[in-house]
């Protein structure tokens, strides 16, 4: 799905608890993540829970790009008090067995050098895998037994037990297509949606045992080859940067990141699909 738009002002959405998303947009490019997780400790760039949202440069010779998003339970471990954390402990992980994720709406958007915004890929309904938060490869699981279609409960695609049961020390996920990079973009921006709804609608609802965190931004690749072949981050994938992981919750909640600046953004906001689900 690609082709171009355009779009002015701001928007205020109920498919996002009520607040302006443009705002949102910017907060998670600009405040310290909500909680700790352990996946903090292992992926590059986020160190040891130090380092606050950021976009990197595209790398030379790099041409294609992709969105991700990461769900992960929030888990107390020997750096969490050292940081900023936006919101108090105790960071007790998913306790929760009758709660899911629900997620959709995963999408990638490019502004152009003449004010377009085109959209490089979308996922309504964005699969992955379950992977572990320490992030070694090989090592993920298909984790398609617990994910469920929310085709017909707001769109996209649920999954239970992050961080649970057979989940355990695992996170969810998800990317979308690796598309090429327009010639003339001069930045990008990434979104999806999700909350938290019941496994079972008519079993306890112990959605606030259910200490989730998501973020999202994106990766470089270097050529088609490199896609559709062995993958080694830092020679031919490096990510394109980290939003800030922020909390689960029962609303609908925008997860963003972006290149652009704050100006950038206000002046000319990206079409991101699903804003009013």
């Amino acid at each position: 799905m690609t082709g171009t738009t355009t779009t002015t002002g701001t928007t205020t959405t109920a498919g996002v608890t009520g607040t302006n998303w443009i705002d949102t947009l910017i907060n998670d490019m600009r405040l310290f993540h909500d909680g700790p997780s352990a996946v903090l400790e292992a992926i590059p760039g986020w160190g040891s829970g130090a380092s606050w949202p950021e976009a990197t440069s595209r790398p030379p010779d790099f041409a294609y790009a992709t969105p991700w998003a990461h769900v992960m339970e929030d888990t107390s471990h020997a750096n969490g008090d050292g940081y900023p954390w936006r919101v108090p402990g105790p960071y007790t992980g998913n306790q929760a067995p009758n709660t899911r994720v629900q997620q959709r709406d995963l999408q990638m958007w490019w502004l152009l050098s003449d004010g377009k915004w085109i959209l490089g890929s979308y996922s309504a309904a964005p699969g992955g895998t379950m992977y572990p938060t320490r992030w070694i490869e090989g090592t993920n699981k298909d984790g398609t037994e617990v994910w469920r279609d929310e085709a017909t409960n707001g769109g996209g695609i649920s999954m239970r037990s992050i961080g649970r049961e057979d989940y355990e020390g695992y996170l969810w996920h998800t990317w979308g297509s690796p598309h090429l990079i327009p010639e003339n973009a001069v930045g990008a921006a990434t979104a999806f949606f999700s909350r938290l709804i019941l496994d079972n609608p008519n079993g306890p609802d112990d959605r606030d045992k259910a200490r989730i965190l998501a973020a999202g931004a994106g990766d470089w690749y270097k050529d088609y080859a490199t896609i559709h072949g062995a993958k080694y981050m830092g020679v031919n994938v490096t990510y394109m940067g980290f939003g800030r992981l922020k909390y689960v919750t029962r609303e609908w909640q925008l997860f963003g990141w972006t290149s652009l600046s704050e100006a950038q953004i206000r002046a000319n906001p990206p079409p991101f699909i699903g804003l009013g689900n």
